[in-house]
C-alpha cells in the first residue's frame, strides 16, 4: 500500500482535519523533545487556538527562565502575554 493510500485510509477513519491536527501536534512535540524550534511546524488550528498554544508555551518558558532572568524582562513578557490574550 502506498503512503498516499495509507493517509487516505486513516483520514477516512478518523477525519482528515483530525489527522492533520494530530500529526501537527506530534510533530511539535517531537521538535520540542529534541530541542529544535517549532517555527517551521505546520499548525492546522484556527489562529486563536494557535495563539493560545503559543501563549501557554511562553508562560511555561517564563516560569522556568524567571529564576535566572531579570524581573523587568519577566514583567515585560507577562504584560505582553496579557495583551495577546485580549486579542
Amino acid at each position: 500500500m502506498s503512503e498516499k493510500e495509507l493517509v487516505r485510509e486513516l483520514g477516512e477513519k478518523i477525519g482528515y482535519g483530525n489527522m492533520m491536527d494530530l500529526a501537527s501536534e506530534c510533530w511539535q512535540d517531537d521538535m520540542i523533545k529534541n530541542g529544535y524550534p517549532t517555527s517551521g511546524v505546520f499548525i492546522t488550528a484556527l489562529p486563536s487556538d494557535s495563539n493560545q498554544r503559543v501563549i501557554e508555551e511562553l508562560e511555561n518558558t517564563i516560569k522556568v527562565e524567571h529564576s535566572s532572568s531579570s524581573v523587568s524582562m519577566y514583567e515585560h513578557l507577562q504584560t505582553r502575554i496579557k495583551q495577546l490574550k485580549q486579542d
